[in-house]
């Protein structure tokens, strides 16, 4: 991440990938498996429902709402980089948008997750790692994922360009039928969506857009890529310890 922080982090972890990709169960049993090796870690989301005084709020969408309105920074407050970010996110966004709702829901989210990863690098905490389940890379996913159209390599790769890398980055990848499956349980979908053709494109661009970028230097050389097919406990363990040991053995260099 940003070499200037103000923090005391040794580690931020980012899991991206599709929705329906798993992100959010690898993430928790990863932070699971850290305490029992005796690693100091927290959850990101966590960490920002603290700061934020959010905690207490069950509803996912209200949380995230509440959250935008007491993390929301000024343009001054920002910084270069990410007004920058913002500016570019507004311009794509604007231009794509399928609806004046979709507009404010994206760029709204999108300020969020910059005000987020802003407040992580300036909180002080004793955990040697920051697992980040819903970070700043996630924004690519309301600039570029859209059922209509597909993402656009050299705007993605402009992306990648304007976001600080974290230390180590997460790609879970699934087969689009099973992160379908998946999406289709979910009591709180990405789009509402009138058939399952329409939510399958929807994915499928995710996937497109997380490809590209985990293959987008300098994000290539700290890409761990693992699969998220099964559901069942065991497979889920085994990426898990994958997971895990690549930690360890990286804050083992530090």
């Amino acid at each position: 991440m940003e070499t200037n922080r103000q923090c005391s982090f040794a580690m931020f972890v980012e899991f991206i990938g599709c929705s329906g990709a798993g992100k959010t169960t690898l993430a928790k049993n990863t932070l699971v498996r850290l305490a029992d090796c005796g690693v100091r870690a927290a959850d990101s989301q966590d960490l920002v429902a603290q700061s934020t005084r959010t905690a207490w709020v069950k509803n996912d969408s209200m949380r995230n709402l509440l959250q935008s309105i007491v993390l929301a920074p000024s343009p001054v407050e920002l910084g270069v980089n990410h007004r920058r970010l913002l500016s570019f996110a507004v311009r794509i966004i604007t231009r794509d948008a399928e609806s004046p709702l979709d507009w404010c829901s994206r760029t709204r989210s999108t300020l969020r997750l910059i005000a987020s990863h802003r407040m992580l690098l300036t909180r002080r905490t004793s955990e040697l790692v920051v697992l980040v389940d819903e970070g700043l890379l996630n924004a690519a996913h309301n600039l570029f994922v859209y059922a209509s159209r597909g993402p656009r390599l050299r705007e993605v790769r402009s992306f990648a360009s304007m976001v600080s890398v974290p230390d180590m980055i997460v790609h879970v990848r699934v087969p689009l039928d099973v992160a379908l499956v998946r999406t289709m349980r979910r009591p709180d979908p990405p789009i509402r969506t009138r058939s399952p053709r329409h939510l399958e494109a929807f994915l499928r661009h995710g996937q497109q857009v997380f490809e590209m970028l985990a293959q987008t230097d300098p994000w290539r050389d700290r890409v761990l890529s693992v699969s998220s097919v099964a559901d069942a406990p065991a497979d889920t363990a085994a990426v898990v310890r994958q997971i895990v040991e690549l930690i360890r053995d990286r804050l083992s260099m530090r």
